[in-house]
């Protein structure tokens, strides 16, 4: 398989690998009631109006988290000359997951905002880390 193509499928594990700690953490110190349908949109959208502003805050870390980890990684793998390309690549894949999982779910604005902006600036960064 191409390099190109892996740096990219790894970084994208890498970041959702990252995504996924930093929602474990989310979890833990902010459970979700018992019996919450999150199915339902209304329940959703009041539930989530109540979560407190940490558990907010840790979800967009792990949005960003997860994009930096994604250009870094992409970077690393990706052969000589095509890190930053292949880090912004994983970095957009990251923000379509972002989109989906934004109309899935009721957010505020303000994070909707930063989610959508985040994913390409902190994945080049991720690359900038990674020295290419």
């Amino acid at each position: 398989m191409n390099k190109k193509i892996i740096a990219v499928i790894v970084g994208v594990i890498g970041g959702m690998a990252a995504m996924m700690v930093i929602n474990f953490i989310s979890v833990m110190l902010y459970p979700m009631p018992e019996g919450l349908d999150t199915s339902d949109k209304a329940v959703m959208i009041a539930y989530i109006a109540g979560v407190p502003i940490g558990a907010k805050l840790l979800v967009v870390a792990g949005w960003m988290v997860s994009a930096f980890v994604a250009g870094l990684v992409a970077a690393l793998i990706a052969p000589e000359g095509s890190g930053r390309t292949m880090a912004i690549v994983a970095g957009g894949i990251l923000m379509l997951g972002g989109i989906m999982n934004i109309v899935m779910i009721p957010h505020p604005i303000w994070m909707m905002i930063i989610g959508l902006l985040q994913y390409i600036p902190l994945a080049h960064l991720g690359a900038k880390a990674a020295g290419k």
